[in-house]
């Protein structure tokens, strides 16, 4: 039978966030919209990492993805932890101020959290293993925000280093850089390489 979703986020990403960053496992349902517009999905988690998701016809990493940037939608979260199931999630999108993402919680970059040597997951789906769910500044990337005489970089890198604070997935940067996600991507990965952000 499928579970009622009654509960409301007017931003799906945050609860995404919320299972990511509890280690929850269970399914995620979620839907939006009525009648012929009604969408319905779901993201499959084990302990936190999401390693499952499906909506319409999409799967993988671009249902994930698609879902992600939902805003106003109903959705319920079952545990499947114990064998546990709540039909309701045991959050409300009210609690959504995270703490900044300090690095214990790197992992797969579609959910997942602390190891890089899983197999299995989103990252099959064409994303790289190793990607936590928020991009964060390593204490180089500090330094070369506070003596930017010391690290020359291109005015880009510099732009997109000064808004990874932890708390914005590729989706928020992007838009906040008025850039694609494979721009953003490849400026990621160059910062990444100078050793200034962990990804």
């Amino acid at each position: 039978m499928q579970p009622q979703r009654e509960t409301m986020t007017d931003n799906l990403a945050d609860i995404i966030h919320i299972i990511h960053i509890g280690c929850k496992s269970g399914t995620l349902t979620v839907e939006r919209g009525e009648g012929r517009t009604l969408e319905e999905g779901f993201i499959t988690f084990s302990g936190g990492r999401a390693v499952e998701a499906k909506v319409g016809q999409q799967s993988g990493l671009a249902a994930f993805n698609y879902l992600n940037m939902w805003q106003a939608c109903r959705f319920s979260f079952i545990n499947h932890e114990g064998q546990q199931t709540s039909s309701t999630f045991p959050f409300t999108s009210s609690q959504t101020s995270y703490p900044g993402n300090n690095g214990a919680a790197s992992g797969q970059y579609s959910g997942g959290p602390a190891s890089t040597h899983t197999t299995g997951g989103l990252h099959s789906y064409g994303a790289a293993e190793g990607r936590p769910l928020f991009p964060f500044r390593t204490q180089l990337g500090d330094a070369a925000l506070q003596y930017p005489e010391n690290i020359q970089l291109p005015r880009m890198q510099r732009r997109l280093l000064l808004l990874i604070n932890g708390q914005r997935n590729i989706h928020e940067l992007a838009r906040l850089m008025v850039r694609n996600l494979n721009e953003v991507q490849i400026l990621l990965n160059d910062l990444e390489r100078s050793g200034l952000i962990q990804q």
